[in-house]
């Protein structure tokens, strides 16, 4: 099944699975935060979906690198973290740092079955 197509569907199993404090404005919904070293400091970034009329489905991730570039070009183009937070479903030991909230477990889930 195409790539969009899963997303998709792991979104709608998001939504149901979402609490009050998983759903942010503009249709976010929050499935994860990580943390991310860079140059001796920890961030700590937010990996959300939503709707996307163009996309089907839009992940998106609070790190600057996403926000200012990736974001821009609507692509639907991930960043790292995104990648990381898919790559956490295929059965590899849980990453470090990495916090999934009730949706993202649903998403990884259902996107995993897909």
């Amino acid at each position: 099944m195409e790539f969009r197509n899963r997303l998709m569907i792991a979104l709608g199993r998001a939504l149901e699975a979402t609490t009050a404090n998983g759903q942010r404005g503009f249709g976010w919904t929050r499935l994860a935060t990580m943390r991310s070293r860079v140059e001796g400091k920890t961030h700590t970034y937010v990996i959300a979906a939503r709707p996307s009329d163009k996309l089907g489905c839009e992940l998106g991730c609070s790190c600057p690198h996403w926000l200012f570039r990736l974001r821009q070009k609507g692509d639907g183009t991930l960043c790292k973290h995104q990648q990381l937070f898919l790559a956490h479903q295929e059965g590899n030991a849980p990453r470090k740092g990495v916090w999934l909230y009730s949706a993202g477990v649903a998403f990884l889930d259902q996107f995993r079955k897909v």
